[in-house]
């Protein structure tokens, strides 16, 4: 529940990023969460896990583009970083499967 409710809080805060009314904000926040594409991977953790960085990564993005402060990167890097953390550690190993 917390990765779900992570993935909606980031998409609201995105979306009022781009000056969306709230109600509209909530509405796709919500409709982001239970689609197909997000609840169809809850099995996998450390997919969920990547879907909870995309909101954060697209705000980092869109303030790059909008005031172009190198402070962003951060967010856009830590993001990045977390959905490659966020991977199986069997992807790492050198076995076949």
């Amino acid at each position: 529940m917390i990765l779900f409710s992570l993935i909606g809080v980031g998409m609201y805060i995105f979306l009022r990023a781009l000056a969306l009314s709230t109600a509209a904000s909530v509405l796709a926040a919500v409709t982001f969460v239970g689609s197909g594409v997000v609840l169809g991977q809850a099995n996998h953790v450390d997919m969920t896990e990547g879907f909870a960085s995309i909101p954060f990564m697209l705000l980092a993005v869109l303030h790059i583009v909008r005031d172009g402060r190198w402070r962003w990167s951060l967010l856009l890097g830590l993001g990045g970083a977390l959905v490659i953390f966020g991977g199986p550690p069997r992807r790492c190993s050198t076995r076949p499967y």
